[in-house]
């Protein structure tokens, strides 16, 4: 795989490939667990709540992991910043010589608190509708 397919793949809606893992060939054990834990057939879709809970965990799990790109990239846009960056890299050298680790995510629990429900919300509706659509899935 090359450098690049790396990028992009990190890059694209990490939430929606965190969601939909579980569908996947490779998730088959996963969701067998699952069902045995609760007692349930594998085959049985999950309620509502389950679909908000799971989308709510892997968007905080997504916004945890993208979040320094999201803190490198806000800073190289603000021009009206008193620190001037010559790049990406500056920005990351800079930002963790004087702040650390924990200055890459300063902001991430109130972006979080702001983006999840939306997030939980669209994917209960995408799998509701997807059912309504397709009832022999």
């Amino acid at each position: 795989m090359k450098f690049a397919h790396i990028i992009l793949f990190y890059f694209t809606s990490v939430t929606f490939q965190v969601f939909l893992a579980y569908r996947t060939e490779h998730c088959k054990e996963l969701k067998k667990g699952y069902s045995q834990y609760f007692g349930t057939p594998i085959n049985k879709k999950l309620s509502s709540t389950e679909y908000l809970v799971m989308a709510s965990l892997s968007k905080i799990f997504a916004a945890t992991a993208t979040y320094p790109y999201q803190v490198v990239r806000a800073k190289l846009q603000n021009q009206y910043t008193m620190v001037e960056y010559k790049g990406a890299l500056d920005v990351i050298s800079k930002t963790f010589r004087h702040e650390g680790v924990t200055g890459f995510y300063k902001g991430l629990i109130p972006s979080v608190l702001r983006v999840t429900p939306a997030c939980a919300l669209t994917f209960v509706v995408y799998e509701n509708v997807i059912h309504f659509l397709l009832p022999d899935r």
